[in-house]
């Protein structure tokens, strides 16, 4: 091998000589592969660069999320809470078991005027 040959790049340049000494087809193989590897490349950093910045929420709508998930625990509480009455003492209880994942039973005192009839059941002595 001459001291010529040696530092010649036959990959990409320059064509006249690459082409030359390994043909036209070959140096167009090698141009073209070296092309898809470029634009996959590129392809690669842009797509991930757009993920990456769309899969992101803001403050604002993390905030938005938690809160309508908030409204719909308390809508649940309120939707599943029984209404009782004690016979014995003329007290009115409303009464949620939600679930050892939701902080498990709960009781409160409520005035017996504030409940509708059709929600209250009494318990028996």
């Amino acid at each position: 091998m001459e001291a010529n040959e040696s530092s010649e790049n036959p990959w990409l340049w320059p064509p006249g000589e690459a082409i030359k000494k390994h043909g036209f087809g070959r140096w167009l193989l090698r141009m073209i592969l070296v092309l898809a590897v470029l634009a996959s490349a590129t392809m690669t950093v842009v797509l991930f660069s757009i993920s990456a910045t769309r899969d992101i929420p803001t403050e604002a709508e993390r905030e938005a999320t938690a809160s309508a998930a908030r409204v719909q625990r308390i809508l649940t509480l309120v939707n599943e809470t029984t209404y009782v009455k004690d016979a014995r003492t003329g007290f009115c209880f409303g009464y949620v078991w939600s679930g050892a994942a939701n902080g498990g039973p709960a009781i409160a005192h409520v005035p017996c005027d504030e409940v509708p009839p059709n929600l209250l059941h009494t318990l028996p002595e």
